[in-house]
């Protein structure tokens, strides 16, 4: 009888670290769901994205705005007041995902304005910290612009 218990006390203590286990990932999946956002941030619309445009080119400005696709256009709205707003049609752009060595994660071509490297994400962009999280996110955020751009008419290229 002593053995039977002896038995079932060593596969109970053996079910520790399976339960503790199981106990972690239950513990993670529970808390890496998105919050909700406090009352004070304004969250984009579903085609509107918070973005950070690079451009090399003089036709085109860049900096931090919000980026949207509507109406056939891809078209950019500066932060900063005064700073010129610019839309492009969507059929003309070629468009792609940028490696993860690259700083943005989208890069788009327009007849006549060159390469624009653009971060889109639902959430603040970092401009001063590097936040790996984030990072990942505005990954998935660039394949949503990349998928509506190509739904408008837009060109994607794969593997670029």
């Amino acid at each position: 009888m002593t053995r039977v218990i002896f038995d079932l006390f060593s596969y109970a203590v053996g079910l520790i670290p399976l339960l503790g286990a199981a106990l972690l990932v239950f513990v993670w999946l529970r808390t890496r769901r998105v919050n909700a956002a406090p009352a004070d941030v304004v969250l984009p619309a579903a085609d509107q994205w918070h973005a950070q445009v690079s451009s090399s080119t003089m036709f085109v400005r860049g900096g931090l705005g919000t980026i949207s696709v509507a109406s056939g256009h891809l078209a950019f709205q500066p932060d900063v007041p005064g700073e010129p707003a610019w839309s492009v049609p969507v059929p003309t752009l070629l468009a792609g995902k940028n490696s993860m060595l690259e700083r943005q994660e989208v890069w788009v071509e327009a007849p006549g304005w060159g390469r624009l490297n653009i971060t889109v994400s639902r959430e603040h962009i970092n401009q001063w910290m590097e936040n790996d999280f984030k990072d990942l996110r505005e990954r998935r955020y660039a394949d949503q612009l990349l998928w509506m751009l190509g739904a408008a008419g837009a060109t994607i290229v794969q593997g670029s």
